[in-house]
């Protein structure tokens, strides 16, 4: 009989291994941030998957802001404007680096924060 925890004895004793949980999301949400660097142009293009499950159209402010790592100031924060009908809809931007920019390495990364400011203007359908 099994007696270790692995991937191949959860199944011997009818559990799980890791962690279960419930996450309450808000109906409005950010549901995936894809970006694309263009080093050339000093920017990185983002595409934003922004989540509507309410019955209505739903306005908003998307608003994203970027550092470098070891920075302690962030970039400007860039803000859109937005009208979200029911389902999944993506949104797309561009944020400019500005002269700072630094090729990807280990010492030169960039945080990103995308935040959703739901519900500040509601629309009916």
């Amino acid at each position: 009989m099994a007696h270790a925890y692995t991937d191949h004895t959860q199944i011997m004793w009818n559990g799980m291994i890791g962690s279960m949980y419930i996450e309450a999301m808000d109906r409005v949400h950010i549901k995936q941030v894809s970006t694309f660097p263009i080093l050339t142009a000093k920017r990185v293009d983002l595409r934003v998957v922004l989540s509507n499950k309410t019955q209505g159209n739903t306005g908003s402010t998307l608003r994203v802001r970027a550092k470098f790592k070891g920075d302690s100031k962030y970039l400007p924060t860039i803000e859109k404007e937005v009208l979200l009908a029911p389902g999944d809809s993506t949104i797309q931007l561009s944020y400019d680096l500005g002269a700072k920019i630094r090729s990807w390495a280990n010492f030169h990364q960039i945080s990103m924060m995308s935040k959703w400011c739901a519900n500040r203007v509601r629309e009916s359908m």
